[in-house]
């Protein structure tokens, strides 16, 4: 058996909420034709929001063309079983957020009582892939969401690798973006998020543990293109209603569901 993990962190500029919304958007203009929704479902309980979703997708396009040619074509046909659970602030401490996000080290009081309400929003999502022609024993993804605003947030992972957004992109410059400008220090300017995100691969397969890492590399990539999606094309969605995101997503789900007899 051969396994491959790794966990990165990277700093986004926005709050929890705008997280969430800027989320729904991208994952609606980023799904591709050959995506199948079986299942999509969300409830709230309280301040908790729970996402579940079955979809079954090709993963060929992240996979590196070393490892394709030497596995299976059904190999990269997968199902994907993700649960997200949010944790949402109630709207006076949004506001409260938004009035005390900038206050300056030394208003101690201040700055700790925000911290101590801001905490409680985050986002975690648990995303499984399985395929759908060989054993779970042979091949098996999980990918691990932890979004939050504590800095000194530790991740079961020793090895986090810390990333930069600004510097992901070569062909196209993330420094001055829309309506926002990300040069020198952008911390002072916006609100600030942490994404973690961990990628295992794990393959047992006689003479193909190699294939692990390779698929990791491509499935992380995927997911930076993600976030530098979600910090692109921020003006397209920073003004949309929740109503409007709402109906964006169902019109989603409409287009790729799939009904399972």
């Amino acid at each position: 058996m051969t396994v491959s993990k790794q966990t990165f962190k990277i700093k986004l500029p926005f709050t929890m909420n705008e997280f969430r919304r800027g989320q729904i958007y991208t994952l609606c203009r980023m799904m591709r034709e050959d995506v199948s929704i079986i299942k999509h479902s969300r409830s709230k309980d309280g301040n908790l929001v729970r996402t579940e979703s079955i979809k079954e997708l090709n993963l060929s396009p992240f996979i590196p063309s070393a490892v394709k040619s030497v596995i299976p074509t059904k190999a990269c046909i997968v199902e994907e079983f993700s649960t997200s659970i949010e944790a949402i602030l109630e709207e006076d401490a949004i506001a409260l957020h938004k009035f005390t996000e900038f206050v300056q080290n030394d208003e101690h009081l201040v700055d700790e009582h925000f911290k101590r309400i801001y905490k409680k929003n985050s986002h975690d999502c648990l995303t499984v892939y399985k395929n759908k022609y060989y054993s779970e024993k042979s091949f098996r993804i999980t990918i691990t969401t932890k979004v939050n605003t504590d800095p000194n947030y530790k991740v079961e992972d020793s090895h986090v690798k810390e990333i930069d957004f600004r510097t992901l992109k070569s062909d196209i410059s993330l420094l001055n973006v829309g309506s926002r400008d990300y040069t020198g220090d952008w911390h002072g300017k916006f609100p600030i998020i942490y994404v973690y995100k961990t990628v295992e691969i794990e393959v047992n397969v006689f003479g193909l543990g190699w294939v692990s890492s390779k698929i990791n590399k491509g499935l992380s990539e995927q997911l930076l293109e993600f976030q530098i999606n979600l910090i692109k094309w921020y003006d397209e969605w920073k003004n949309l209603s929740d109503d409007e995101l709402e109906e964006l997503e169902n019109d989603m789900i409409k287009k790729f569901y799939k009904k399972i007899n």
